[in-house]
């Protein structure tokens, strides 16, 4: 073997690893600035919805508690008014559903079909009859706290981040989880 071919073979080897190692960083280095870019625009995502949810959920939140009150202080409720929050969720929903959740969208979906399905005899029904309104009442609560649930308002985790956790279904679990249930 010449003289000058170990050196030129240990050249070669740390060339060859010098060029691995580099592959290597710049590929690392590539992942890194890739999430990094992910995450931003996640964050800046999930900042628009949240500031756009805080925008629409306020026009459904005012009708939906003052049913709630009117049920729970036990007020006379009209089949009118019955028609009129029908009507009032009808047309949020076809203006601001894509701005839910996939529970929420669920929820306010489910209570679409019953409310549209309902004939006037029998919205006369369920005003008359206050076990009918709690249960009705119970419904809209499961609006209310999955809204509440998009805005974060119920989570430790900022509603401007997007991440998986579990929103709670009930107020019975918003109380568990608030620590005011013992």
């Amino acid at each position: 073997m010449p003289e000058n071919a170990i050196p030129a073979i240990i050249a070669l080897i740390g060339v060859s690893l010098s060029v691995v190692a580099s592959v290597f960083v710049s590929i690392r280095q590539f992942r890194i600035e890739s999430q990094k870019l992910r995450n931003e625009y996640l964050h800046r995502y999930a900042e628009k919805l949240f500031d756009k949810r805080l925008t629409v959920y306020s026009e459904v939140f005012e009708p939906v508690v003052s049913f709630i009150q009117k049920i729970n202080l036990r007020q006379i409720i009209s089949p009118d008014e019955l028609e009129k929050l029908s009507r009032g969720l009808t047309i949020w929903n076809a203006k601001n559903s894509f701005f839910l959740s996939a529970r929420s969208e669920q929820i306010m979906h489910a209570l679409y079909i019953d409310l549209s399905a309902m004939t006037d005899v029998e919205r006369e029904k369920l005003v008359k009859n206050h076990d009918s309104l709690r249960e009705f009442k119970k419904r809209l609560l499961e609006i209310y706290i999955a809204l509440k649930g998009d805005l974060g308002i119920y989570a430790l985790v900022s509603p401007s981040v997007i991440t998986e956790f579990r929103a709670p279904t009930s107020i019975k679990e918003v109380a568990e989880l608030s620590g005011l249930s013992k």
